[in-house]
């Protein structure tokens, strides 16, 4: 298992829930899952880069602008 200093830092709770949460964490892992390309059609891989060309046009229509950094003094 992990060392304990490492383990209270990340957690913030007590050993039982801690662990409670990797075992979970485990399980959802070692689920098996679908694979995305058996139920996703080619029409909607067309769709999000024509969105996504749509995105990048207006990102690009922008002009950039520099600002002068703001520096806080302590």
């Amino acid at each position: 298992m992990e060392k304990r200093p490492l383990r209270s830092k990340v957690s913030g709770f007590r050993k039982t829930e801690y662990t409670k949460l990797c075992i979970e964490i485990f399980n959802k892992i070692s689920q098996p899952r679908q694979n995305i390309f058996e139920y996703v059609k080619p029409e909607l891989f067309k769709d999000l880069s024509a969105k996504l060309a749509k995105i990048q046009e207006k990102n690009l229509s922008k002009k950039q602008a520099f600002r002068t950094p703001y520096y806080q003094t302590q």
